[in-house]
């Protein structure tokens, strides 16, 4: 063996050293520095920028190229495999992406995190393109994806005892819900049953006991309608923590309105329950504040508004049921939030005795008469409340003429026009003529009057209806009609009694109509 001597020692030192410094080219030293760990393995952070700008530039092809060359400098980390799934997914292509985790997963069998990954990529095969599944299937060599997804927890689980990898658990019981969720729509398409052998259901349940409660109250299992704020101050909190975190620019219109839809929605997910409390509790200024806050978060969200109108109704607050219908009948002008409109305007006159409210809902009811392939619907909506109107304002004579011009279209005749038609004969105190209507439709008795007057073949085709046998019953009267049509027959004969002041007569309709309901309202309202 060589001596060597000091100087020669520090000469040779010295060389090292000088190798080591010219070897590291600036470049590799900027990469050196550039690295970041990813299961302790480095990664290229630069390459990962870049891999992530083409990305969200939508150049998928580039961005699948540098997660790859990511995969090959380091293939234990998930980091590459993550990119190379979420580029697949953004092209559609979940064959693709499950195939990229399993190329992972056989380098990293130990790895729950591998596991997990390729297990949630296999329940995305199954609830997606089926072409894709059989596809994978195929290519694996397996038959049932969600009993190998629940396989891989299982075995991943029980690699890692002791290990506190609680979403190991909540993915098993993913994977549970997504065959129960698969099976109601397979059910319902009279398709095979999707189902997990009794073994590896025992061992799910024996597995996750610890971790079910917190399954249950994650949000991915919450349905939207159960979303849950304890208080205003939680929502507020939540509210501005959305507006003040930090995001990434984007580069494309699409991506910046996909962002705002889904920054409105979860707002309004905040908001809703105290909405719904607030209607519960009938404390209409935070049921305006919190729809406020809704419509602002999703401006297209209509079952708010719903709800809201709703509410103004039950509570009898008019006024401001027609100024929301006003706001939304000028914004748009279509033809139910006209009648919508004009339905609210009745509602206040009936309530103040406001007669010019009826007039101008009689002109939106007149303007919507001229609409052309008007639906039965809104026939009826339309004719229904121009009557109503006329009657409201004493324009008998007008109910009449247009009673019988709305009935004029229909061989069959319409209950509710002819019964507004012997209305107006009450209120005209024409009592005899509007007495022998009613009891026409309720006995097929006959007057001259009554044949002589125009309504007689509606009333007579209305009579036909209800005494049409039902099947079961012969003789019941009411086929196709219901129940509470057949009451306003009574309720106008009773109304006819009373404005008469013919008590005994009244007496008998309210029995008749308690006979077939023991609790109506309106007999006791009247005996009240």
């Amino acid at each position: 063996m060589k001596e060597f001597n000091r100087r020669d020692f520090l000469r040779t030192g010295l060389l090292a050293t000088g190798a080591f410094f010219v070897s590291l080219t600036p470049f590799q030293k900027l990469v050196a520095t550039n690295k970041i760990s990813g299961n302790g393995n480095g990664i290229n952070k630069l390459l990962l920028k870049k891999a992530k700008d083409f990305f969200y530039q939508k150049d998928y092809a580039n961005a699948e190229s540098c997660y790859r060359q990511i995969v090959d400098e380091s293939p234990d980390s998930i980091v590459g495999y993550d990119g190379l799934a979420r580029t697949f997914y953004a092209q559609n292509k979940s064959r693709e992406a499950a195939e990229a985790y399993r190329q992972g997963w056989l380098t990293r069998q130990d790895s729950p995190l591998f596991s997990d990954r390729l297990a949630r990529a296999m329940q995305r095969l199954v609830a997606g393109n089926s072409k894709a599944e059989k596809a994978f299937c195929t290519k694996i060599g397996e038959t049932d994806l969600l009993e190998s997804a629940s396989k891989l927890y299982l075995n991943a689980i029980d690699k890692n005892r002791g290990k506190p990898l609680a979403y190991l658990a909540l993915g098993l019981l993913d994977v549970k819900h997504t065959t129960d969720k698969l099976n109601k729509a397979r059910a319902f398409a009279k398709k095979p049953l999707l189902s997990l052998p009794p073994a590896t259901l025992f061992q799910i349940e024996q597995t996750t006991q610890v971790h079910r409660t917190k399954w249950e109250e994650s949000r991915r299992n919450r349905k939207k309608s159960e979303y849950h704020v304890v208080s205003e101050i939680v929502a507020d909190n939540r509210e501005a923590s959305h507006k003040n975190k930090d995001r990434r620019d984007l580069n494309f219109e699409d991506e910046k309105k996909s962002r705002k839809t889904e920054q409105g929605k979860a707002n309004k997910e905040l908001y809703y329950t105290l909405f719904e409390a607030a209607i519960k509790n009938k404390d209409t200024q935070k049921v305006e504040k919190f729809h406020q806050k809704i419509v602002t978060s999703d401006s297209r969200d209509i079952n708010a508004t719903g709800q809201l109108i709703t509410h103004y109704r039950k509570q009898k607050e008019y006024s401001k049921l027609v100024k929301l219908q006003s706001e939304r009948y000028h914004a748009s002008s279509d033809f139910w939030t006209t009648a919508s409109y004009a339905q609210a305007l009745r509602l206040q006159a009936k309530g103040e005795s406001k007669s010019h409210l009826y007039t101008q809902a009689l002109g939106l009811y007149q303007g919507l008469a001229s609409v052309s392939n008007i639906t039965s619907r809104e026939y009826l909506c339309v004719w229904g409340g121009q009557l109503d109107c006329l009657l409201q304002l004493n324009r008998y004579a007008e109910v009449r003429t247009l009673a019988l011009q709305a009935l004029e279209p229909f061989a069959i005749g319409i209950l509710p026009f002819a019964l507004t038609y012997l209305k107006s004969l009450t209120l005209e105190s024409n009592y005899a003529l509007a007495e022998d209507g009613y009891k026409l439709l309720l006995s097929d008795k006959e007057t001259q009057a009554i044949a002589a007057d125009p309504i007689y073949r509606h009333l007579k085709s209305c009579r036909q209806r209800l005494t049409q046998p039902t099947g079961d019953k012969g003789n019941t009267p009411g086929f196709g009609v219901k129940k509470e049509v057949l009451f306003d027959i009574y309720y106008g004969l009773a109304d006819l009694y009373h404005k008469k002041r013919d008590k005994a007569s009244e007496r008998t309709i309210l029995r008749e109509i308690k006979k077939q309901d023991p609790s109506n309202a309106f007999v006791k309202k009247r005996k009240g």
